[in-house]
């Protein structure tokens, strides 16, 4: 009897994806693009780097006037980054 092949590749690779180790290689990836995508050039170009480790976002900004903006819309940015990933995988932001 053959075995079944019901599978999609799309379902065989969404089950891999989601191993743990590989998930949160593909959700910075993911944070990255969104980063690029989203804040703007400005910010863009000021950013050194973004990343996510234990559901907080890291964002290290070298202008400090644009840093303290940031942290000034810091639960604006949260709520933008929680609204697009899911708030169990983005529980805060720092901003450095």
């Amino acid at each position: 009897m053959k075995p079944k092949r019901d599978q999609s590749i799309e379902n065989i690779l969404k089950s891999f994806v989601t191993q743990k180790r590989i998930a949160k290689g593909y959700n910075e990836i993911d944070l990255k693009k969104f980063w690029t995508d989203e804040m703007g050039e400005t910010i863009n170009k000021y950013t050194k780097s973004i990343r996510l480790r234990n559901e907080i976002v890291t964002a290290e900004i070298s202008s400090i006037p644009l840093r303290t903006e940031l942290q000034y819309s810091k639960a604006q940015v949260l709520k933008l980054l929680q609204d697009q990933f899911g708030y169990e995988k983005i529980r805060d932001i720092r901003i450095l």
